[in-house]
């Protein structure tokens, strides 16, 4: 989804965001869906998780969705996992505006935003700060 491209490049262009990211570009420290193999911590992985239409007429869908997007911010400690899922929520929960592919969102609620523990990552454990927004967003073209 375009979305995410657009929200890829806002974070990796958010001081706060990329200076705590293991390569600050986001090239190789922003993931759609699932990180690279082999990451190097810090990174985000970005989940579409609910993103149904959120208005409908007699002509159909509206192109206007309302999705829930979850950040999982993965570290080599849980301090840096929180401070970089901190950065996230800080840059995303009260931004409206186009991003760069196009899109139009507006973020207007925290669902979630909590430490998750350790788990096994591409180079050894990982710690995990997991962060849902909810956004209202019309992807470009649509």
């Amino acid at each position: 989804m375009p979305v995410a491209k657009g929200l890829f490049t806002l974070l990796a262009g958010t001081a706060a965001v990329s200076g705590k990211l293991g390569d600050s570009t986001g090239e190789n420290s922003l993931f759609q869906s699932a990180a690279n193999k082999g990451a190097q911590a810090p990174y985000v992985v970005l989940h579409l998780v609910d993103v149904p239409p959120a208005a409908h007429s007699q002509d159909g869908p509206s192109g206007l969705q309302n999705g829930e997007i979850q950040f999982d911010s993965y570290a080599a400690d849980a301090p840096t996992a929180r401070a970089l899922s901190q950065s996230v929520r800080d840059t995303l929960k009260n931004f409206s505006g186009a991003l760069s592919e196009g899109t139009q969102i507006e973020f207007y609620e925290v669902t979630m935003d909590s430490d998750e523990g350790y788990e096994q990552g591409g180079s050894g454990y990982v710690f995990k700060s997991l962060l849902r927004l909810r956004a209202f967003f019309t992807e470009s073209g649509e």
